[in-house]
């Protein structure tokens, strides 16, 4: 797995930017799972701070 990837390896559509063959392709992946992370963590933290508490009366 570590080194240069498989050449052999034809790759189309959204397979040739994000896979485990190409170091390029590895780093899209990466990049891809951290964003998708940070996306859902910023996301719930907004709606937490968004709702207001229900005062009673």
């Amino acid at each position: 797995m570590a080194g240069g990837g498989d050449a052999n390896v034809n790759l189309t559509g959204w397979r040739a930017y994000i896979n485990v063959y190409t170091i390029p392709g590895r780093r899209n992946l990466v990049i891809t799972v951290f964003g998708s992370i940070f996306a859902t963590v910023w996301l719930v933290k907004k709606l937490r701070k968004r709702s207001k508490p229900i005062e009673a009366k």
